[in-house]
């Protein structure tokens, strides 16, 4: 429905007295509800504003060649007017109605479940496809060993779409592989089994958003399909002047040269057999290793390492990648919020002596606290609706540079229960008898000094330096906080 009959083209609405029915039409377009006052499209109204804008733009560069300076000066007030009133009238109103419907938006991550018939089904449909073309040229068989290798290279990468799609013939010609003839020094540095690993992979570059230069990796076996996929170019149809490998064979100028792989992701995710296929998405699967990461508590260096191989910063990987897990905030946080609040002050002296002994463990038993805690992120994330987990072996591996110690020791505790060992009074009488009074001590002592009291008193044979040291600070603090709640205690009366 015409708002005005006098505007006939879109280039008339580019006067100031039509400014006013511009914002009424871009309202109209981006459902404005005036009862409640919101956009139920936001997205469409900030992006109509600078299209409109930009429009304006190109109008004034015609005039400007026209050498029609009447016009051109109209559409400059008018533009004067559009960044003036625009981000009052729309754009601040439209940001704040998309991030209250992404606030109520719920994201539904794939299970491991799916994800692992989703990766089966693809692998199935290889093998047979390759069979069949051992034997003799299928089309059929080509066409679908094409589709699913292209979305088997996507899930195991979670890679975009649209950079899987347009993988070229130069870069997977440009392959590299790690051994002794790529970097000598760096591959004698590698233990024996992360050498039989990277044996496994080769990698290849590609251009990602933004102009990024972002990797793929990929497997002996899709390494295969691939090598069939070239070699049936020719009988397939396919011109050989088409660059990219999953290519569609007799295209006309008007059509993509590729096959598209959110369609195909959608096809092969209802045929797999999963329980909720609508989760099985190139997005979703990005988030899901996002989020899965996180409860891992990894290094700083793994994040940018695994943002860097997803094509996007860091900061975009923390805060619109990962999906907030509630089981987290309820096991981690609000023993923080209790802890604060101190709402069990009566045990803190025996909390204290008995849940802190550890903080500063060494790296002997992180080894035996890091698969614990992966154990306990995969029963959490089995736990909540619909979020996949990976086995913790294969995770720790692909994780972690060194499977067998880390080289930071780990700054937050697992989630659950953590077993601590409470101290008898055998030990804590063998501390007194050589150190004397703890509150008479200026410094804490030193690893080495901890170590003679160890091999000093048999009791203490089951407790390292830095849990003796740590339970002497313990003390010395827990006396400190007592003396100060009496004293606030007696002046308050």
């Amino acid at each position: 429905m015409a708002l005005d009959n006098e505007i006939h083209e879109f280039k008339d609405i580019f006067k100031p007295q039509n400014f006013d029915k511009a914002i009424d039409s871009l309202r109209k377009v981006a459902h404005w509800d005036l009862n409640i006052m919101w956009f139920q499209t936001p997205a469409v109204a900030q992006n109509l504003t600078t299209l409109i804008k930009k429009c304006a733009y190109k109008l004034r560069t015609e005039c400007i060649k026209n050498q029609d300076y009447e016009r051109k000066k109209t559409v400059e007030d008018f533009l004067l007017l559009w960044e003036e009133e625009v981000p009052t009238l729309i754009n601040k109103k439209a940001l704040e109605d998309q991030i209250n419907q992404k606030r109520r938006k719920k994201i539904v991550l794939p299970s491991k479940q799916d994800i692992k018939l989703l990766y089966d089904y693809l692998k199935k449909e290889c093998n047979t496809c390759l069979e069949i073309l051992d034997n003799e040229f299928n089309l059929n068989a080509w066409t679908l060993l094409t589709q699913c290798t292209l979305i088997f290279i996507q899930i195991f990468n979670r890679r975009r779409a649209g950079e899987i799609e347009r993988l070229t013939l130069i870069n997977y010609q440009n392959k590299e592989v790690l051994d002794e003839n790529v970097d000598q020094e760096l591959y004698k540095r590698l233990s024996d089994s992360t050498k039989e690993f990277v044996k496994q992979f080769v990698r290849l570059t590609l251009r990602g958003k933004l102009g990024r230069t972002v990797s793929v990796l990929l497997s002996p076996f899709v390494v295969q399909c691939i090598e069939t996929i070239l070699k049936f170019r020719k009988h397939a149809g396919v011109s050989s002047d088409n660059e990219y490998i999953f290519s569609v064979p007799h295209t006309n100028r008007l059509s993509k040269k590729y096959l598209r792989a959110c369609p195909l992701m959608r096809r092969f995710a209802n045929e797999c057999g999963a329980l909720i296929p609508s989760t099985l998405r190139g997005t979703t699967l990005r988030k899901h290793i996002a989020t899965y990461t996180s409860m891992l508590n990894i290094e700083e260096c793994q994040i940018d390492r695994l943002a860097n191989f997803m094509g996007h910063h860091k900061d975009i990987h923390k805060n619109i990648y990962r999906v907030p897990v509630p089981v987290a905030e309820m096991t981690d946080v609000s023993r923080l919020l209790m802890a604060a609040i101190g709402h069990d002050d009566k045990e803190d002296d025996e909390e204290n002596s008995d849940d802190n002994e550890n903080s500063d463990s060494s790296d002997e038993e992180n080894e035996h606290v890091m698969p614990a805690m992966i154990e306990r992120t995969n029963t959490i994330m089995d736990n909540t609706d619909h979020t996949s987990t990976f086995d913790s072996e294969n995770t720790s591996t692909s994780l972690s540079p060194n499977n067998s110690t880390s080289s930071k020791h780990r700054n937050t505790s697992p989630f659950g229960k953590t077993k601590r060992t409470k101290w008898t009074d055998q030990e804590r009488e063998a501390i007194t008898k050589h150190f004397g009074n703890l509150q008479k001590i200026s410094k804490l002592p030193s690893l080495q000094e901890c170590r003679k009291v160890i091999l000093k008193y048999r009791v203490l044979n089951q407790r390292t330096p830095q849990q003796v040291k740590t339970w002497i600070d313990n003390q010395k603090r827990a006396k400190n906080r007592q003396q100060s709640y009496t004293r606030s205690k007696n002046l308050s009366f």
